[in-house]
């Protein structure tokens, strides 16, 4: 679970591109002695990177729009 939310907001602050070389890469290169761990975080950040492309900036926004929505509906019930 902590690697999905670090791979999400990763893609929240940064461009793809830029997650890539920024954080993603250097991720990767820590487990380089850790093959499994390794694949299994080359698959989830490819799954996670695939979809976002898919969606785009406005399906991003969207998405982010009706979380932040659903937040405040939940705390603004008495």
């Amino acid at each position: 679970m902590r690697l999905h939310g670090a791979i999400v907001a990763t893609l929240e602050l940064y461009t793809i591109a830029d997650a890539a070389s920024y954080v993603f890469d250097t991720a990767i290169e820590g487990l380089l002695d850790r093959p499994m761990p390794r694949r299994v975080a080359e698959a989830a950040i490819r799954s996670h990177t695939t979809a976002y492309r898919h969606e785009g900036i406005a399906g991003r926004r969207s998405a982010l729009a009706a979380r932040r929505a659903k937040t405040a509906a939940k705390t603004a019930r008495p």
